[in-house]
Protein backbone atom coordinates (compact mmCIF):
# COMPACT_ATOMS: atom_id res chain seq x y z
CA UNK A 1 0.00 0.00 0.00
CA UNK A 2 1.53 3.34 -1.03
CA UNK A 3 1.02 6.40 1.12
CA UNK A 4 -1.07 9.34 -0.08
CA UNK A 5 1.99 11.20 -1.37
CA UNK A 6 3.16 8.25 -3.43
CA UNK A 7 6.07 7.56 -1.11
CA UNK A 8 7.26 4.40 0.55
CA UNK A 9 4.53 1.80 1.12
CA UNK A 10 3.01 1.78 4.58
CA UNK A 11 3.94 -1.28 6.63
CA UNK A 12 2.56 -2.98 9.71
CA UNK A 13 4.72 -5.31 11.79
CA UNK A 14 4.08 -7.46 14.85
CA UNK A 15 6.52 -7.04 17.72
CA UNK A 16 6.75 -9.52 20.60
CA UNK A 17 8.65 -8.06 23.58
CA UNK A 18 10.17 -10.69 25.88
CA UNK A 19 12.50 -9.66 28.70
CA UNK A 20 14.65 -12.26 30.42
CA UNK A 21 14.61 -10.71 33.88
CA UNK A 22 11.18 -11.66 35.20
CA UNK A 23 11.26 -11.83 38.99
CA UNK A 24 7.75 -12.69 40.21
CA UNK A 25 7.31 -15.53 37.71
CA UNK A 26 10.86 -16.57 36.92
CA UNK A 27 11.59 -17.46 33.28
CA UNK A 28 7.88 -17.20 32.49
CA UNK A 29 8.47 -16.35 28.83
CA UNK A 30 10.51 -19.47 28.04
CA UNK A 31 9.15 -22.07 30.47
CA UNK A 32 6.83 -24.79 29.17
CA UNK A 33 3.30 -23.44 29.40
CA UNK A 34 1.27 -26.09 27.64
CA UNK A 35 0.97 -27.83 24.29
CA UNK A 36 0.10 -26.42 20.91
CA UNK A 37 -2.12 -27.77 18.14
CA UNK A 38 0.62 -30.24 17.20
CA UNK A 39 0.71 -31.53 20.80
CA UNK A 40 4.22 -30.18 21.25
CA UNK A 41 5.29 -28.33 24.37
CA UNK A 42 5.18 -24.59 23.91
CA UNK A 43 6.17 -21.45 25.81
CA UNK A 44 4.67 -17.96 26.01
CA UNK A 45 7.01 -16.57 23.34
CA UNK A 46 6.14 -19.35 20.91
CA UNK A 47 2.40 -18.91 21.54
CA UNK A 48 2.62 -15.20 20.70
CA UNK A 49 4.73 -16.01 17.64
CA UNK A 50 2.25 -18.60 16.38
CA UNK A 51 -0.63 -16.15 16.89
CA UNK A 52 1.18 -13.42 14.95
CA UNK A 53 2.06 -15.76 12.09
CA UNK A 54 -1.63 -16.55 11.61
CA UNK A 55 -2.08 -12.96 10.41
CA UNK A 56 1.31 -11.55 9.46
CA UNK A 57 3.82 -12.81 6.88
CA UNK A 58 7.00 -14.11 8.51
CA UNK A 59 8.98 -11.11 7.27
CA UNK A 60 6.82 -8.82 9.44
CA UNK A 61 7.03 -10.65 12.77
CA UNK A 62 9.81 -9.82 15.23
CA UNK A 63 10.95 -10.70 18.74
CA UNK A 64 12.62 -8.01 20.87
CA UNK A 65 14.57 -9.78 23.60
CA UNK A 66 17.69 -9.95 25.74
CA UNK A 67 17.46 -13.75 26.04
CA UNK A 68 20.55 -15.62 24.91
CA UNK A 69 20.37 -17.94 21.91
CA UNK A 70 20.64 -21.03 24.12
CA UNK A 71 17.54 -19.97 26.07
CA UNK A 72 15.20 -19.85 23.10
CA UNK A 73 13.34 -22.98 22.05
CA UNK A 74 13.43 -23.86 18.35
CA UNK A 75 16.26 -21.42 17.72
CA UNK A 76 16.10 -22.13 13.99
CA UNK A 77 12.71 -20.39 14.02
CA UNK A 78 13.76 -17.42 16.12
CA UNK A 79 17.12 -16.56 14.61
CA UNK A 80 15.64 -14.73 11.63
CA UNK A 81 13.30 -12.54 13.68
CA UNK A 82 15.27 -11.56 16.80
CA UNK A 83 15.98 -7.92 17.53
CA UNK A 84 18.73 -7.92 20.14
CA UNK A 85 17.67 -5.73 23.03
CA UNK A 86 20.55 -4.07 24.93
CA UNK A 87 20.65 -4.44 28.70
CA UNK A 88 19.68 -0.81 29.32
CA UNK A 89 16.36 -1.56 27.60
CA UNK A 90 15.72 -4.70 29.66
CA UNK A 91 15.40 -3.22 33.16
CA UNK A 92 12.34 -3.53 35.38
CA UNK A 93 11.45 0.12 34.77
CA UNK A 94 12.20 0.33 31.05
CA UNK A 95 9.28 2.08 29.29
CA UNK A 96 7.74 -0.05 26.55
CA UNK A 97 7.88 3.01 24.32
CA UNK A 98 11.68 2.84 24.35
CA UNK A 99 11.63 -0.86 23.43
CA UNK A 100 9.30 -0.18 20.50
CA UNK A 101 11.31 2.78 19.20
CA UNK A 102 14.52 0.71 19.41
CA UNK A 103 12.84 -1.93 17.24
CA UNK A 104 11.55 0.71 14.81
CA UNK A 105 15.06 2.06 14.35
CA UNK A 106 16.49 -1.43 13.94
CA UNK A 107 13.90 -2.21 11.25
CA UNK A 108 14.29 1.18 9.55
CA UNK A 109 10.57 1.87 9.82
CA UNK A 110 9.01 5.14 8.70
CA UNK A 111 7.00 7.39 11.04
CA UNK A 112 3.74 6.34 9.32
CA UNK A 113 4.43 2.60 9.66
CA UNK A 114 2.47 0.62 12.26
CA UNK A 115 3.78 -1.51 15.12
CA UNK A 116 1.45 -3.98 16.81
CA UNK A 117 2.78 -5.01 20.19
CA UNK A 118 1.78 -8.55 21.23
CA UNK A 119 2.81 -9.21 24.81
CA UNK A 120 3.68 -12.89 25.38
CA UNK A 121 2.21 -12.66 28.88
CA UNK A 122 -1.29 -12.67 27.33
CA UNK A 123 -1.41 -16.19 25.86
CA UNK A 124 -5.22 -16.38 25.81
CA UNK A 125 -5.42 -13.60 23.23
CA UNK A 126 -7.12 -14.95 20.10
CA UNK A 127 -6.20 -14.59 16.45
CA UNK A 128 -9.50 -12.76 15.91
CA UNK A 129 -8.33 -10.09 18.40
CA UNK A 130 -5.19 -9.52 16.31
CA UNK A 131 -7.28 -9.36 13.14
CA UNK A 132 -9.54 -6.74 14.69
CA UNK A 133 -6.56 -4.65 15.77
CA UNK A 134 -5.08 -4.85 12.27
CA UNK A 135 -8.41 -3.82 10.75
CA UNK A 136 -8.54 -0.73 12.97
CA UNK A 137 -5.03 0.22 11.87
CA UNK A 138 -4.96 -0.60 8.19
CA UNK A 139 -8.66 -0.16 7.45
CA UNK A 140 -9.49 2.92 9.53
CA UNK A 141 -6.06 4.39 10.27
CA UNK A 142 -6.95 4.16 13.93
CA UNK A 143 -4.52 3.41 16.75
CA UNK A 144 -5.96 0.84 19.13
CA UNK A 145 -5.47 -1.44 22.10
CA UNK A 146 -7.19 -4.36 23.78
CA UNK A 147 -9.48 -3.92 26.76
CA UNK A 148 -11.35 -6.36 28.94
CA UNK A 149 -15.08 -6.26 28.21
CA UNK A 150 -16.80 -4.31 30.98
CA UNK A 151 -13.64 -2.52 32.05
CA UNK A 152 -11.77 0.58 30.95
CA UNK A 153 -8.10 0.94 30.14
CA UNK A 154 -5.67 -1.39 28.34
CA UNK A 155 -5.42 -5.04 29.44
CA UNK A 156 -1.93 -5.43 27.98
CA UNK A 157 -2.58 -8.03 25.28
CA UNK A 158 -2.42 -5.77 22.19
CA UNK A 159 -1.27 -2.24 21.46
CA UNK A 160 -1.15 -0.95 17.89
CA UNK A 161 -0.05 2.50 16.74
CA UNK A 162 2.17 4.23 14.22
CA UNK A 163 5.84 4.81 14.94
CA UNK A 164 5.10 8.52 15.40
CA UNK A 165 2.36 7.72 17.94
CA UNK A 166 4.71 5.43 19.86
CA UNK A 167 7.38 8.14 19.82
CA UNK A 168 4.86 10.60 21.27
CA UNK A 169 4.66 8.76 24.55
CA UNK A 170 3.82 5.08 24.50
CA UNK A 171 0.79 3.04 25.49
CA UNK A 172 0.21 4.23 29.04
CA UNK A 173 -0.03 7.94 28.41
CA UNK A 174 -0.32 10.18 25.33
CA UNK A 175 -1.63 8.11 22.46
CA UNK A 176 -4.12 5.97 24.35
CA UNK A 177 -5.84 9.15 25.55
CA UNK A 178 -6.11 10.95 22.22
CA UNK A 179 -9.00 10.17 19.85
CA UNK A 180 -9.51 8.45 17.59
CA UNK A 181 -8.67 5.24 19.42
CA UNK A 182 -10.12 1.80 18.69
CA UNK A 183 -10.83 -0.79 21.36
CA UNK A 184 -10.41 -4.51 20.84
CA UNK A 185 -12.82 -6.06 23.34
CA UNK A 186 -11.73 -9.30 25.01
CA UNK A 187 -13.75 -11.36 27.52
CA UNK A 188 -12.37 -11.52 31.08
CA UNK A 189 -11.43 -15.19 30.78
CA UNK A 190 -9.05 -14.39 27.92
CA UNK A 191 -7.66 -11.18 29.40
CA UNK A 192 -5.23 -12.58 31.96
CA UNK A 193 -1.84 -10.86 31.92
CA UNK A 194 0.72 -13.18 33.53
CA UNK A 195 2.80 -11.35 36.12
CA UNK A 196 2.90 -13.75 39.08
CA UNK A 197 3.00 -17.51 39.66
CA UNK A 198 -0.69 -17.34 40.57
CA UNK A 199 -1.48 -15.66 37.21
CA UNK A 200 0.54 -18.38 35.48
CA UNK A 201 -1.44 -21.20 37.10
CA UNK A 202 -4.79 -19.57 36.36
CA UNK A 203 -3.88 -18.90 32.72
CA UNK A 204 -2.54 -22.43 32.32
CA UNK A 205 -5.80 -23.92 33.62
CA UNK A 206 -7.82 -21.81 31.17
CA UNK A 207 -5.45 -22.68 28.31
CA UNK A 208 -5.82 -26.39 28.99
CA UNK A 209 -9.60 -26.02 29.31
CA UNK A 210 -9.84 -24.21 25.97
CA UNK A 211 -7.63 -26.82 24.27
CA UNK A 212 -9.84 -29.60 25.61
CA UNK A 213 -12.91 -28.24 23.79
Amino acid sequence: MADEEGGKAMRIVALIPARAGSKRAVNKNISTFGTNERCKSTCLIRIALDQALEIFPAKDVFLSTDYQDRDLRCWDIYKEIVIRRPSFLAADDTPMRDVVIHAALDLDLESHDWIMLLQPTSPLRAVKDIMESSAFAMGEGCKNYSVTDGHSGPNGAIYCATVSDWAAGGPKNEWTEKAPVGYVLMPPERSIDIDTEEDWKKAQELWNSLKAH
